[in-house]
């Protein structure tokens, strides 16, 4: 599967992850229908996941269904636990964060012109947000894209 975030003065983080069809029937699909509940009909009605036994049309119906998926995430319609969910079950990576414009015009008044480009940095392990807690602006999602990749 590809996957793409992209959030809030960030730029687009592009990843794929790779997962059997019964884990995603059993840990995502199955875990989707039962937080969204009666809401689950309306937005999959047209694009229901695929067969069991990965019968022909199997990854046309998993792409539509990731489309649909995507959609409810990018309306604001899934919950946050959702978000998380679908974040953590594609392995998102943690994005980069970048090093504030304002350290570095510190060092080049100290030192004179920085010779390197700004370093982007990421945390060894991604951080686990407190139940109950709400994203900062910086944090939030804008818009998820997902497909199978061939």
């Amino acid at each position: 599967m590809a996957a793409k975030f992209s959030g809030a003065a960030r730029a687009p983080l592009r990843w794929s992850s790779e997962r059997r069809l019964s884990s995603l029937r059993e840990e995502l699909h199955d875990r989707v229908k039962e937080v969204l509940g009666q809401n689950y009909t309306a937005h999959f009605l047209k694009t229901p996941f695929a067969l069991k036994g990965g019968l022909p049309g199997t990854t046309s119906r998993l792409n539509a269904w990731f489309g649909s998926l995507g959609k409810v995430v990018n309306k604001g319609e899934a919950p946050p636990s959702l978000v998380a969910l679908l974040l953590q079950f594609l392995e998102a990576p943690h994005p980069p964060e970048e090093i504030p414009e304002a350290d570095h015009e510190d060092e080049e008044q100290a030192d004179g012109p920085a010779s390197e480009p700004p370093v982007l940095a990421a945390p060894a392990e991604q951080a686990e947000v407190p139940q109950g807690a709400k994203p900062t602006e910086e944090s939030e999602l804008e818009e998820i894209e997902l497909s199978l990749s061939e």
